[in-house]
């Protein structure tokens, strides 16, 4: 199953997500997050937003699982 909506909605729902959890100085344009020259982010709110996702247990399986398939690579 596929979910999606218009994308004028995701970005406006990824910008008042990422306000929600403190990041201020963040505005973005598409729901899928890859480039785009109307995108801007600081350091400190990417910070914000991951520490956000550390506490989504599917988010840290998939990041669990991937470092640990770049450890044996490494």
């Amino acid at each position: 199953m596929v979910i999606s909506c218009p994308q004028p909605a995701a970005d406006t729902d990824n910008t008042r997500n990422s306000t929600a959890l403190g990041a201020t100085n963040s505005h973005f344009v598409n729901p899928h997050g890859l480039h785009d020259e109307a995108h801007y982010t600081t350091v400190y709110d990417m910070y914000l937003i991951f520490q956000a996702a550390l506490q989504e247990e599917m988010f840290m399986i998939i990041y669990l699982i991937y470092r640990q398939q770049f450890l044996f690579v490494k």
